[in-house]
């Protein structure tokens, strides 16, 4: 609702704080990993991850919010750590492992009939994490941040290779650059990366 409401715990708050919307109990019931569950602009769907066998985000689910609340369920391969909607609910972007184990971006659209994979890191690309998807205003790029230091030493020697960078994916030519701040671990899980209100400049927190 351009930028007064707040989706938290599965409840939709005004800027105040007062609680404007629930999810119903019937998916709310089906969510375990509700700091990652993102609704979609219209309410109409809502994504989450779904706890793998140790525990840990293993696949994505897709929950219609309408009766009788059908789900379809994305396979990741673990790779799960964002998620952002388009503005007109047609796409879910996501994370997941490709076929060689690879971390790539993906989208869906919410009945998971189509998916598409919209990066191509190579097996010797450094991709250790992607830690937030952001999509710009109008929805013609999609940054997303990499991580590549997740456990520093202490004390801790300065290697190249530790650094993280943030990927830029023109989605109507498909096009991608790379930026790469000096020494930069990487953008604030999941809240790092903000586009200004024309779409033209990123900040990285």
């Amino acid at each position: 609702d351009d930028g007064c409401r707040l989706f938290v715990h599965g409840q939709v708050t005004d800027l105040h704080g007062a609680v404007e919307w629930s999810l119903p109990p019937e998916a709310a019931a089906r969510i375990s990993h509700v700091n990652i569950a993102r609704l979609s602009p219209g309410r109409r769907y809502v994504a989450h991850a779904v706890a793998g066998e140790q525990g840990d985000a293993a696949d994505i689910e897709i929950i219609s919010l309408s009766p009788p609340y059908d789900a379809v369920r994305l396979t990741t391969g673990d790779g799960v750590r964002a998620l952002v909607w388009s503005a007109d609910e047609t796409w879910l972007y996501h994370t997941g492992y490709d076929a060689n184990g690879v971390l790539q971006v993906y989208r869906a659209s919410p009945d998971g009939a189509t998916r598409e994979q919209l990066t191509a890191h190579g097996a010797d690309s450094a991709v250790a994490a992607i830690t937030g998807l952001s999509l710009s205003p109008g929805g013609r790029h999609l940054a997303y941040s990499v991580q590549n230091l997740l456990q520093p030493s202490h004390p801790y020697t300065y290697q190249p290779a530790d650094e993280g960078w943030v990927g830029i994916i023109d989605l109507d030519t498909g096009a991608s650059a790379a930026v790469g701040p000096a020494k930069f671990r990487g953008a604030e899980a999941g809240r790092g990366l903000v586009w200004d209100a024309a779409g033209e400049n990123l900040l990285i927190i």
